[in-house]
């Protein structure tokens, strides 16, 4: 079947499930809020993590042999637990530490709700046979604005318990910690997208024309002093962060996560003047649901 047809059906059928509706805090387009049917939770997000998975971790081609008919789901469900039951691609980890959860919606998020596109799959970040998590961002998409610029997202997501945690998450994400380097600095970004270079054959092929000139001029710094960051402000390509949260909540008002809002952006803001980035944006996003996040996280693996 045709990737348009897939998307159209995620649209349609799994966009509003976790997807429903989109609230601003104080009408801030970068602080946003999703809700759904919260009495239909462990089946929203159950279904949803069936039906997304092979999209999420797999190259678009390889989902071609899909029969564009009413039994789609249950082609996509099956993929998923041969994925589950025998895949060396994902890591077998306990839930509890398993980062693929916030992962997959924040990859929904991105190509199905905002409509941006993969630079690199889950699929090629992955070396053979590793039972760690990938690393690097979260996500790594891109997209083009109103103008036909083209924009570079580095994304972050947790699924985690509390908006406590979410936050000290996104902020360690942003900032470091003891345990970890920090994300959003030019030194990180340097050695990721150096990373990425070799893993162009996963941008859609419409698309590479856009990409040639930068990837030529990345490959030659590849030779040189590899600081691509400034290759980015020299090239206009506007540099995107997107921190993607799911926590437990008896909240569903965005303005009543106006604080973890501030505190998030501010600080990659910070990092982001740091770093001499000019064209650029900042999104803060987060689903409260009402379940604990480990017991969804369970539901969906059962």
């Amino acid at each position: 079947m045709e990737i348009k047809s897939l998307i159209d059906y995620y649209n349609t059928n799994i966009k509003p499930k976790v997807f429903l509706q989109e609230l601003l805090c104080e009408k801030n387009k970068f602080y946003i809020l999703y809700i759904y049917d919260y009495e239909k939770e462990l089946d929203n997000f159950r279904e949803t993590y069936l039906n997304y998975l092979p999209f999420y971790i797999k190259n678009e081609d390889k989902l071609i042999t899909l029969e564009d008919n009413g039994e789609l789901s249950e082609q996509l469900e099956k993929r998923t637990r041969n994925i589950e039951n025998g895949d060396s691609i994902l890591p077998k980890r306990s839930s509890k530490v398993n980062g693929l959860f916030g992962e997959l919606f924040l990859d929904f998020y991105l190509r199905i709700v905002r409509k941006r596109k993969l630079i690199i799959t889950y699929a090629s970040k992955r070396p053979f046979d590793s039972n760690y998590e990938t690393t690097g961002p979260d996500n790594l998409v891109y997209g083009f604005d109103e103008n036909h610029r083209l924009h570079v997202y580095f994304c972050e997501a947790k699924f985690v318990e509390g908006k406590d945690n979410a936050e000290n998450s996104l902020l360690n994400d942003i900032n470091g910690s003891s345990k970890k380097e920090a994300h959003v600095c030019k030194k990180y970004i340097n050695k990721y997208i150096q990373f990425v270079i070799d893993k162009k054959d996963d941008i859609d092929d419409i698309d590479k024309e856009y990409f040639k000139e930068f990837l030529e001029k990345a490959n030659d710094q590849l030779q040189t002093n590899i600081d691509f960051v400034s290759l980015l402000k020299q090239e206009h390509i506007c540099v995107d962060f997107v921190f993607f949260a799911i926590f437990d909540s008896d909240f569903k008002e965005s303005s009543k996560f106006k604080n973890e809002y501030k505190n998030i952006y501010d600080a990659c803001n910070s990092q982001v003047k740091i770093m001499g980035l000019e064209d650029t944006s900042i999104e803060v996003v987060f689903i409260p649901v009402d379940n604990k996040p480990l017991f969804i996280k369970e539901e969906m693996v059962k």
